[in-house]
């Protein structure tokens, strides 16, 4: 009896349960911690001949956080610093036994980076995640060689906020519904996981009021966006689906995400026209819906008009007709990127109006029926690097004010109808040219002789099948090395 009372007293190695400290050593050989974790401090004491030191002692094991008592592991982030760039080189497979550390909150073995310094998980990911009533964290991003299905029974871990298998590796199956059971959801992140199917639960975002990030790019996911989403409400930030195999039209209810910032749905086979709901989207910053080769109809003319802070718009590669809205000239300085090719866009090539957007970078408009003149308010937009108007129904001479593009980079005008001679004041554009195609023209009278000497970056130059007459500018040895291609004939 006073054996058993002293035994009592003594000190114990540590407050945390036997359970947990095995399913700590068995994640240890799992992952390889002997032979290539890259920080080991306290885990390597497993491999020691007595006890393992305390888990939640001073210092605690690299990655894990305990609870105030220091009797359970409530997190294990097994990343290097504090932003979670860097993994600490695990490589292997979570055990089973993972499922014993019953208080853990996160469970984070992924990286905010690829191809740094990974941790490469492989294997499946253990139904014993379910028993983990406490997680609200759940991360395997970039660990890049997973594989099955993301666990049926994951809506049993009813506090989970964060869910990513962002390219986790080669996941196979369907979503489970029971995503739709985390009323508590933040945020779930499927992208690049390539061999999800089936459809997206028409639950998902019902009875989720916290739900900000979907994304579930580059998958084979299949069937209609369902207009479950729209019931997030203003809580979503970002929804992106790029990349998959889903069929049917935008949802009308989409105007109800009201703090939508980004939108992807490109690259998909949806079609229907553009909702007017769109519009509503006042703090949209990424409209993302080219490539979806079956959404027609008009460009809605009320957008842009209340979305200061639109920044990227890409519809490319659709069926779209009518007009370019004058609405979209309402943006302002917000919009670096508008981006409208492969349509079927009819009317003047641009609004006189467009002078207002200051900051825009890029204006492709190639490969529609747009016609009309270039208009000279154009050249009041100095941030201008890439104009790409080819193959539309172009007429009138090249505006002499080019030259105020000081930005310009690439510059293709081809297959038009533009006449009149390649004004001088081309040539004030200077050292930042270096493609310039104005091919398939009407174009008239002799190269500016200043082409080669003030733009001597170009790489590119071709002006076939014009009406171009002299002889070329002595200038043009001027550019050197820089230039690649030049067709003239």
């Amino acid at each position: 009896m006073v054996m058993v009372a002293l035994a009592a007293m003594l000190p114990r190695a540590t407050a945390v349960p036997a359970s947990e400290l095995n399913a700590l050593r068995d994640f240890w050989v799992a992952t390889g911690g002997n032979t290539s974790w890259t920080r080991t401090q306290g885990w390597s004491t497993l491999d020691q001949a007595g006890p393992p030191s305390d888990p939640c002692g001073t210092p605690n094991w690299h990655g894990l956080t305990c609870d105030a008592d220091g009797e359970h592991v409530t997190e294990m982030v097994m990343t290097l610093g504090s932003d979670e760039y860097f993994g600490n080189g695990l490589n292997g497979s979570v055990p089973e036994s993972i499922g014993d550390l019953t208080r853990l909150k996160v469970l984070s073995l992924g990286t905010n980076a690829r191809n740094v310094a990974l941790n490469h998980i492989t294997g499946t990911t253990p139904a014993s995640i379910c028993k983990l009533s406490a997680l609200e964290e759940l991360s395997f991003a970039h660990v890049g060689g997973m594989e099955g299905e993301v666990p049926s029974c994951i809506g049993n871990c009813t506090n989970l906020s964060i869910v990513s298998f962002w390219n986790a590796g080669h996941l196979s199956g369907t979503l489970p519904r029971g995503l739709c059971e985390l009323e508590k959801l933040w945020g779930i992140n499927m992208e690049e996981t390539e061999g999800i199917t089936g459809v997206i639960p028409d639950c998902l975002g019902a009875n989720q009021p916290e739900l900000n990030v979907v994304a579930f790019d580059n998958n084979q996911l299949e069937g209609r966006i369902p207009a479950s989403l729209c019931q997030a409400g203003d809580s979503l930030g970002y929804l992106t689906l790029t990349y998959n195999q889903l069929t049917g039209s935008v949802p009308e209810c989409i105007g109800n995400l009201t703090s939508l910032l980004q939108l992807g749905l490109d690259s998909n086979t949806l079609s229907g026209t553009l909702p007017s709901g769109l519009c509503e989207l006042e703090k949209l910053e990424v409209l993302l819906l080219e490539d979806t080769k079956g959404v027609t109809g008009t460009i809605p003319s009320c957008l842009g008009a209340k979305q200061p802070e639109l920044y990227q718009i890409a519809l490319q590669n659709n069926k779209l007709e009518g007009p370019i809205p004058e609405s979209l000239c309402e943006i302002g300085e917000g919009l670096g990127y508008l981006i409208l090719y492969g349509n079927h866009l009819t009317g003047q090539i641009l609004p006189e109006c467009i002078s207002n957007l200051t900051s825009l970078e890029w204006l492709i408009l190639n490969e529609n029926h747009l016609s009309g003149s270039i208009p000279s308010s154009l050249c009041q937009i100095g941030s201008l690097r890439n104009l790409y108007l080819y193959d539309n129904q172009l007429t009138g001479q090249m505006p002499s004010c080019f030259g105020n593009l000081r930005s310009l980079e690439s510059l293709s005008l081809a297959f038009n109808s533009l006449t009149g001679s390649i004004p001088s004041s081309f040539c004030e554009i200077g050292t930042s040219l270096q493609n310039v195609i104005l091919q398939s023209n009407q174009l008239t009278g002799p190269l500016p002789e200043c082409i080669g000497a003030d733009l001597t970056r170009l790489e590119w130059l071709q002006f076939t099948d014009n009406y171009l007459t002299g002889s070329l500018p002595s200038s043009l040895c001027a550019i050197g090395d820089s230039l690649q291609f030049l067709d003239l004939d």
